[in-house]
């Protein structure tokens, strides 16, 4: 983090905005560890590929997780209640 900054840094690489969706993925659905590390990786990785080639980078790590839930949605596959 850069000291004269109040925010933290946003991932900057594809690979690294994947892990933090799938991160997220994790936390929020209620599925087995063969599904989590195969299915929400793929689906966080689909997200990020799509979005990585716009001209901003800033929002990606959001829009993904949004597209993401949203394709699990499609799939039938709940979050957890809060």
């Amino acid at each position: 983090m850069d000291p004269t900054s109040p925010f933290a840094r946003s991932p900057v690489t594809p690979a690294s905005i994947s892990a933090q969706v799938c991160r997220q993925l994790t936390a929020d659905y209620p599925t087995d560890r063969d599904t989590q590390c195969t299915a929400f990786a793929a689906i966080a990785d689909a997200a990020v590929q799509e979005l990585w080639g716009g001209r901003v980078k800033t929002f990606v790590p959001v829009l993904a997780l949004r597209r993401s839930r949203e394709l699990l949605r499609e799939q039938g596959i709940e979050m957890r209640p809060r």
